[in-house]
């Protein structure tokens, strides 16, 4: 898999979108025992078979158990996604790997390791210490405490959202106990401000064009 990341721009056309009876012709073979101790045993044995697969194009583990029901491949709407719950989840995952939580960071030691194993991003591999390099994208220490002052002090009318200054700890250096909605006020329309003297501009331009999605 490591061929497919080099950080080269993707500007292929996207795959061809995959109907219910698609997948369920390439799952169909698949034979899956459902079980949590099935599970632990026989995943050392998938771990060699896909070593020796180097090279296929089966992304498959196992088979959806929904398959069983008669319609399942047929559903024009096999998942309802809950746009608000999605965006909080990349919300928290930016927000939180901006400000280096140590608990909650997506940019964390076994992630340096993960770039290690690929091979790429040699810049960000951790030493022996298993110290690492600061990311481009990491808030340095010295304006993360600007950068949470400028949401601190943000009004807001009333009912728009949260008073967002209750959920930031400046000693902490931290933000807490946001909601749905919140994140989405941030998201869209705080962040992009309140990230522009803290980060470099191409790292900027990312996550202002991402703010934009949603």
């Amino acid at each position: 898999m490591r061929h497919h990341f080099y950080g080269d721009v993707e500007e292929r056309n996207p795959p061809r979108k995959l109907s219910g009876s698609d997948i369920f012709q390439q799952v169909k073979e698949i034979d899956v025992t459902f079980g949590r101790l099935t599970e632990l045993n026989a995943r050392k044995k998938r771990n060699r078979q896909r070593k020796n697969e180097e090279g296929a194009t089966q992304q498959w583990r196992k088979k959806n158990i929904f398959f069983n029901l008669p319609y399942w491949e047929f559903n024009l709407l096999r998942h309802n996604l809950d746009v608000m719950h999605i965006e909080k989840n990349i919300f928290d995952n930016i927000l939180y790997s901006l400000l280096m939580d140590k608990d909650k960071s997506k940019d964390h030691v076994k992630a340096r390791k993960d770039l290690k194993n690929m091979g790429i991003r040699l810049d960000l591999w951790p030493d022996e210490n298993e110290n690492c390099r600061l990311a481009a994208f990491a808030i340095p220490k010295a304006k993360r405490v600007a950068f949470l002052k400028i949401l601190k002090n943000i009004s807001v009318p009333d009912g728009y959202s949260i008073n967002i200054s209750h959920c930031i700890d400046l000693d902490q250096k931290r933000i807490f106990g946001l909601k749905s909605h919140d994140c989405h006020i941030i998201m869209e329309q705080l962040l992009p401000v309140t990230i522009r003297n803290v980060l470099p501009n191409e790292v900027v331009a990312v996550l202002i064009e991402l703010s934009s999605f949603f």
